[in-house]
This record gives C-alpha cells, sequence and structure tokens, in this order.
C-alpha cells in the first residue's frame, strides 16, 4: 500500500499515514479526526499480512462519508466478510494465490460511478481500465478458487482459529522469551506471530528451514506498525493452511523450542 502513495506524493498529492496501537489495530476515531475536505481517498489494508491484526473496516467504512473507501483484502479473502454494501468498501483488491488459486491473476471490486484512471493504455479491454488479451485460464482459477473459499469459510475458519490459539498457548507457555505479535483475538486463523526476545529472526528461520519448518520474518516495521525497532529483529510469522493438523503443530512446537534452546 505504501508504494503507490510515495509516488502520488511525489506528483504533488499529501498523504496522512495513520499510526496504530500496539496491537496493530487502527482507530476508526482516528481515520475520522483526519478526515479533511478535501480528501479523497481511505485506504486501510483488511488484514495485516505479517502480524496477522484484522482492521475495523465496517466501523471505518461506516464514517468515511463521502470519500473513496479501499481494502486489500488479499489476506482476508480466505477468512473473513467480503461483502462490499456492509463493511461500506468502494474498492476491494485480492488475488487467487492466497486461496490456493493460480499466481498471476488479482481482483478488483469497483463500485458502481465511483472513477479511477487506466493502469493499461491500449485496445479498452475490461471497461478501458486495463489493456491486453485477458488470461482465460487465470480468470477461472480465480473464480473457482474464489468460490471454493467462500464456501469452506466458516467451517475453515473455525478449525484454524482452534489450532491457531492451541499452537500460541502452547509457545507462550514453554518458551519464555516468546512474546506474541498483534492483537490477540483479532487477527487472522491462520496467523501466529511470534517475537523472540534475544534469539535473531534470520536465524531461527534458518534453524527451522533445516529441520523442514516453513516460517518467514514477520518485520513488522515494514508494514508501518510502531512497535520498536530492535524487537523487529526477532519476530517470526507461522501460517497455518486447509493441510494443517494438531500433529504438525506438536512437531512444530518441538522444532521451535529445539532452535530457540528453549
Amino acid at each position: 500500500l505504501l508504494a503507490p502513495c510515495k509516488v502520488l506524493e511525489k506528483r504533488g498529492f499529501e498523504i496522512t499515514y495513520l499510526k496504530t496501537g500496539s496491537d496493530g489495530i487502527v482507530s476508526p476515531l482516528d481515520v475520522q479526526k483526519h478526515l479533511r475536505k478535501d480528501t479523497i481517498l481511505i485506504s486501510i489494508i483488511y488484514a495485516n499480512n505479517k502480524i496477522g491484526t484484522i482492521q475495523p473496516i465496517k466501523e471505518i467504512g461506516k464514517i468515511k462519508g463521502k470519500v473513496c473507501f479501499h481494502t486489500d483484502a488479499t489476506q482476508a479473502t480466505n477468512f473473513l466478510n467480503l461483502k462490499v454494501e456492509t463493511l461500506g468498501i468502494d474498492l476491494l483488491t485480492a488475488n487467487a494465490h492466497k486461496i490456493y488459486g493460480p499466481k498471476g491473476i488479482g481482483v478488483l471490486y469497483k463500485k458502481s460511478g465511483v472513477q479511477i484512471m487506466p493502469q493499461i493504455f491500449g485496445g479498452g479491454h475490461e471497461e478501458g481500465l486495463r489493456s491486453g488479451t485477458p488470461s482465460t485460464p487465470l480468470i477461472v482459477g480465480m473464480a473457482k478458487s474464489l468460490e471454493i473459499a467462500q464456501n469452506i469459510k466458516n467451517e475453515e475458519s473455525l478449525r484454524l482459529c482452534q489450532l491457531r490459539d492451541y499452537f500460541i498457548d502452547k509457545v507462550l507457555k514453554e518458551i519464555p522469551i516468546a512474546k506474541l505479535n498483534g492483537h490477540p483475538m483479532k487477527r487472522l486463523p491462520n496467523n501466529a506471530n511470534f517475537s523472540f526476545l534475544h534469539a535473531d529472526a534470520e536465524s531461527i528461520i534458518i534453524k527451522l528451514d533445516v529441520l523442514g519448518v516453513s516460517a518467514s520474518s514477520g518485520s513488522a516495521c515494514e508494514a508501518q506498525y510502531q512497535k520498536d525497532k530492535k524487537e523487529n529483529r526477532y519476530s517470526v510469522r507461522f501460517s497455518l493452511g486447509r493441510q494443517t493438523n494438531k500433529k504438525e503443530i506438536d512437531e512444530v512446537l518441538k522444532v521451535i523450542k529445539q532452535c530457540t534452546n528453549a
């Protein structure tokens, strides 16, 4: 979300960057406070890809007034409400590979009446917004993966929430140097992000990889979350998926303890 803002600033637009709480949540009241008469766009990620925090999109949608409201729902598509009318959303973006679909395809929902500039000029495809020959296989793959994700959303979210909470509880109880990043409850069902104090994240990730566990560095500073920069060095993200089970969680826990000398 930040790169387009930097481009707009170079073109003369004024951008307001909102701070978050220690849990990574943007306050709707803070959004309302910073709205100006000449504000034309609000853009807030639905759920953070690093620490999993879910933003109060519906609440922000209620106070935005006539300002165009965009959300990046890439991480939210598998689990959260996408009913744009009830959320108060004017623009919504998502992609396929985060919902087990093909790479290289995404979707933009645009509310009727919202005017946006074309991204690619040429033959006038996609109602003049993005010229170029559409990839039918990718489009079908996107639609099918979205259909499947929505059909199993409730059941899968509940299953993953139970596994996630079990995992988080075990890590915090059995690894003294572990600290959970993000909101303890208002987070994606598949996300568990920890800081392991006094243990470098990259070193832990390398050790985990050698022992067969895939994880990533969840540096919160990259997503503009106001957290201690020193602590960001120790942030590790674990993602759960449709194939994840309790046995695997227990095995991962053993490996983490080994990698952190817990």
